[in-house]
């Protein structure tokens, strides 16, 4: 990893594959010709055990190239881990954690409140929506630097997360509950605390400035441009688009077909015009 390579970010679910499923190989050519003239950083709010999986192929492939580098940073960047040659596996740098948060703050007492209050939003979403069948469980995971909720439940299969994002944009129940637990927040003293959308299904819960931009503090000089699908504001891109489009090196995606198409005809065209006049 060089310190003065271009940086470019991706989002994983929804701009390099579909949502919670495998990297394709019609991505993999395109992602291999970027990594010959940048580095690659996947920004997601999942944990790195999702975005591992997901992206198996892209480690397979690139990580053998000589000189390729693949940065994974977890849960908006507030977890970096880099390949490791020598140890053939990615390792951890640098993570931070919700709950010392809370207790460097004063508010470790809060936490179990905080559930509380989140659990209750849930019931509230499951009375008002009993003809909703899709429901499954396990709908709050502590990923170390946040919190995700997920109304509909994280052990639910592809067929019942279509489910819940087809009710969610018919009667926008994420952006309802986010209203709700804004309130909750605030009741508990929690101000600074903030959330935003993740991906189609679920919420993402982090202290204030735990969002995607954080992923931006491990590079501080470096020449970064970066894609997501979630760009619009409350979306969990939203704060990394739009502080990278100020200088025009943000695009937001519907897919990663379009992912392919930004790659080739804006990105890919400047570096090569970059590396061949430096």
């Amino acid at each position: 990893m060089s310190k003065n390579k271009p940086l470019i970010l991706f989002d994983l679910d929804g701009t390099l594959t579909r949502p919670r499923e495998q990297l394709k190989w019609h991505i993999v050519p395109v992602l291999r010709k970027l990594s010959r003239l940048a580095d690659i950083g996947i920004v997601s709010g999942s944990p790195f055990a999702y975005i591992q999986e997901q992206g198996a192929l892209m480690w397979n492939s690139i990580s053998s190239l000589p000189g390729a580098s693949v940065i994974i940073m977890p849960c908006n960047g507030t977890q970096l881990f880099v390949w490791s040659p020598k140890r053939c596996q990615f390792v951890c740098e640098y993570g931070l954690d919700f709950k010392n948060y809370l207790v460097s703050n004063d508010k470790e007492a809060i936490y179990t409140a905080l559930i509380r209050g989140i659990l209750e939003l849930q019931l509230q979403f499951i009375d008002e929506n009993q003809g909703f069948n899709k429901l499954t469980g396990n709908f709050i995971s502590y990923r170390t630097s946040m919190l995700n909720w997920a109304p509909g439940g994280r052990d639910a299969t592809l067929v019942e997360r279509k489910a819940f994002a087809q009710l969610d944009k018919k009667k926008k129940i994420r952006s309802k509950l986010c209203e709700n637990l804004r309130v909750t927040l605030d009741d508990l003293g929690l101000p600074d605390i903030e959330f935003a959308l993740g991906g189609t299904t679920s919420i993402d819960i982090y202290p204030q400035g735990w969002d995607k931009t954080h992923a931006l503090r491990h590079f501080p000089s470096r020449p970064t441009w970066f894609i997501g699908d979630r760009c619009e504001p409350g979306g969990n891109d939203y704060a990394l688009w739009s502080l990278l489009a100020r200088s025009g090196n943000s695009f937001s995606t519907s897919g990663p077909k379009e992912t392919i198409r930004i790659l080739e005809e804006e990105i890919i065209p400047i570096l090569e015009k970059n590396n061949a006049s430096s």
